[in-house]
């Protein structure tokens, strides 16, 4: 079954396509899929698993599962990691739309 990412409720930044270097480490979020980009907006705002499953309509354990492979992807170890990437991501994808440019 082919569920839809969750409506987000801001701006949801495109993927990024080439890797991006974070405290030295490089990362990619080229292999994430819709949902996957979507479940990291949901974490980088608070979101719960159980509230994150409710919106993309699967289980917990789904979420679990995707969460899971975005750790791994981004070679980083827990939620909070995950949150600051997205955070950082997202910053600097407003920063450009509004002509202000990556931060130094």
């Amino acid at each position: 079954m082919n569920v839809s990412p969750p409506e987000f409720p801001y701006p949801l930044p495109p993927r990024p396509t080439e890797r991006f270097d974070l405290d030295g480490i490089r990362h990619s979020t080229r292999t994430f899929s819709e949902r996957q980009w979507a479940i990291l907006a949901w974490v980088g705002h608070g979101a719960t698993n159980g509230e994150i499953a409710l919106v993309c309509r699967v289980s917990v354990k789904t979420i679990e599962a995707e969460m899971t492979q975005i750790l791994r992807a981004l070679a980083i170890g827990s939620r909070i990691d995950a949150a600051v990437v997205w955070t950082l991501l997202h910053d600097e994808w407003l920063l450009r739309q509004t002509g202000a440019g990556p931060r130094n």
